[in-house]
């Protein structure tokens, strides 16, 4: 079959990587893929598959943000046209729009990877794009929770698939062994215990929380941290909180670098406390490289892939509503009491394997099957 992949740029977060992921596996069982990109300025995950760019400036700005949408709705109808394409994959909220704009929305596969009533509060953003998306032939949510809310925000449920992430496991295994970043500080990152976690710094993914736990967990023994991230701005507080906590040798702050994965080889746990994902990429990459896991049951992802406490340790999510102080409350206390319990009771080897085995389960070779079948069935 002929299949379009549409996203905004060949650079960025998951949704472009596992863009690229879909177009490149689809082309290796046969497909005719092409891949479409509004920007082709910065290219970090390589396409093997011909790409398709419109050159789409930036736009600051409601009005030329809406001019924008337009230019990009005729382009990608243009392109369609020129493909003669069977289907058309999209992912990410504005992508998804002009994939259903830019016509025949019946051959149009819309990719929604966040939690819909999380993070489009705007009750007329979620009615109106709710609309706009059902008129897809299918809606590819990613986890099995996802979809449910995406039933309650009024996408019928005979719409939506539910197809994870894929990982390329080998690669992931070959970083994590391949030293890449200079790493002139490596003695000092780690200790006889060490906790790593990764995501953007924002404050849904709670890292000031994880320092303030690294601060509880010097009262059991000699415990590190690293946060591998960047954001805009909340890093300040981190950097604050550190200072503050006196944890300068206990703790380090990494910018996203070219191999995050070799982090995994000297760290024993894994530790993501968000508030909210839509499928945490991060969760699955530690446990293929061996990290046990530890996560809150946040919406959604992490108790589906983790199968409860099967293949991980689920905790709460964080109650406190203190984002910027470095004070400690009592879920920090009891969350490095039970941080430590797993250390000291040998249970990590056990959630090692476990995590293993559970990540390859979320190979590409096993994703782009689910891929194969959405795409091959009729309206």
């Amino acid at each position: 079959m002929k299949v379009l992949v549409y996203i905004q740029a060949m650079t960025g977060g998951g949704a472009e990587k596992n863009a690229v992921a879909i177009a490149n596996n689809l082309q290796k069982i046969g497909h005719d893929v092409q891949l479409v990109v509004k920007h082709k300025n910065v290219i970090t995950y390589e396409p093997e598959v011909p790409v398709e760019c419109f050159e789409m400036t930036k736009s600051n700005g409601f009005i030329p943000a809406v001019w924008n949408l337009v230019k990009a709705t005729f382009k990608l109808r243009g392109i369609k046209r020129k493909f003669k394409y069977d289907v058309c994959i999209s992912l990410l909220p504005v992508e998804n729009l002009v994939n259903i704009l830019s016509g025949n929305p019946k051959k149009a596969i819309v990719c929604i990877r966040a939690f819909y009533s999380k993070t489009m509060r705007n009750r007329f953003y979620q009615v109106v794009f709710a609309k706009m998306f059902s008129l897809a032939r299918y809606v590819a949510s990613q986890t099995e929770e996802m979809k449910l809310d995406l039933t309650k925000n009024g996408i019928p449920e005979k719409k939506i698939v539910v197809i994870n992430n894929g990982f390329d496991v080998e690669e992931i295994l070959k970083k994590r062994d391949n030293k890449i970043n200079s790493l002139e500080n490596e003695k000092e990152l780690y200790g006889q215990r060490n906790l790593i976690t990764i995501g953007r710094i924002v404050t849904q993914k709670r890292q000031n929380d994880f320092i303030k736990i690294i601060k509880e967990l010097q009262n059991y023994g000699d415990y590190k941290g690293i946060i591998i991230g960047k954001g805009r701005g909340y890093e300040e507080v981190l950097h604050k909180s550190i200072s503050e906590l006196e944890m300068e040798e206990k703790v380090t702050i990494v910018d996203y670098c070219n191999n995050p994965f070799e982090y995994f080889r000297d760290n024993q746990l894994f530790t993501l406390l968000s508030d909210v994902e839509g499928f945490p990429n991060v969760l699955v990459e530690a446990m293929i490289s061996g990290v046990p896991v530890l996560s809150t049951k946040c919406p959604s992802g992490p108790a589906e892939i983790l199968m409860d406490d099967e293949y991980g340790k689920l905790i709460p999510c964080l109650d406190n509503k203190d984002l910027t102080s470095s004070k400690l409350y009592d879920e920090h206390k009891e969350l490095a009491k039970k941080i430590h319990t797993l250390f000291e009771s040998g249970e990590l080897s056990d959630m090692k394997q476990k995590g293993i085995t559970r990540g390859k389960n979320y190979s590409y070779e096993s994703i782009i099957k689910e891929w194969d079948k959405v795409i091959s069935k009729g309206v």
